[in-house]
């Protein structure tokens, strides 16, 4: 596509957020139509490609959130 967003999100935003691909294209300017749907034409031909970079995300985010926890949830520990 050319830009610097990836298929699983435009994926992501389509599956799990129930935007359109209309939603998408304004949410996201640089893109056009058909962009958003050559991504979605992807995503459904590769699966298993996709669902495995949203699966090392949140394996990542996980990581990230225990070893460096929000200022509110350390306040919230040194409160009780």
């Amino acid at each position: 596509m050319g830009t610097d967003i990836k298929v699983s999100q435009i994926a992501s935003e389509y599956e799990h957020l129930g935007m359109t691909p209309d939603q998408i294209v304004e949410a996201h300017p640089h893109l056009n139509l058909a962009d958003v749907h050559a991504a979605l034409v992807y995503y459904y031909d590769h699966r298993d490609v996709v669902s495995r970079e949203w699966h090392e995300a949140e394996t990542l985010m996980a990581t990230l959130q225990a070893r460096y926890p929000s200022r509110a949830t350390g306040l919230a520990r040194v409160r009780s």
